[in-house]
């Protein structure tokens, strides 16, 4: 019999989940900013990219670490009930990659989003904890 997850994972999966949301959301109106910006004639989409600061191939990288780090952060959350020492370590991993994915993000497009860098930390300070580690010991299959 699986023991019951520890609170200290149960509150990982929801940061994860949240986190992976409100990227989503961000994501979503990323997109109809591209959509938008797409729209309009050529001469407008260069007087809005001088006065913004931001371009379409900006606002396209940014979508593209965004889905990236989401992805990344809804797979471990997913991943976390399977238990095991491997699911361990592959969470901590997706979970470290978009961590890493948002900090270089924010250094190449000079924002940073303070959120989707830091609730990967707490996670993985989560995931370390004592029981945290006696939980993924219980559940290994091997």
């Amino acid at each position: 019999m699986i023991p019951p997850m520890p609170g200290p994972l149960k509150a990982a999966r929801i940061i994860l989940f949240v986190t992976a949301g409100l990227v989503g959301v961000a994501l979503v109106m990323n997109l109809l900013g591209v959509f938008y910006l797409l729209g309009l004639p050529v001469q407008e989409q260069r007087e809005l990219s001088a006065e913004t600061g931001a371009g379409l191939g900006d606002i396209l990288l940014r979508f593209g670490i965004g889905a990236v780090s989401a992805a990344a952060l809804l797979a471990a959350g997913l991943l976390l009930p399977r238990g095991g020492r491997r699911t361990h370590l592959i969470a901590r991993l997706l979970i470290g990659g978009a961590a890493l994915v948002t900090v270089a993000g924010a250094l190449v497009t000079d924002r940073a989003a303070a959120m989707v860098v830091l609730s990967p930390l707490i996670v993985l300070i989560l995931l370390q904890l004592r029981s945290s580690h006696e939980w993924f010991a219980a559940t290994d299959p091997s």
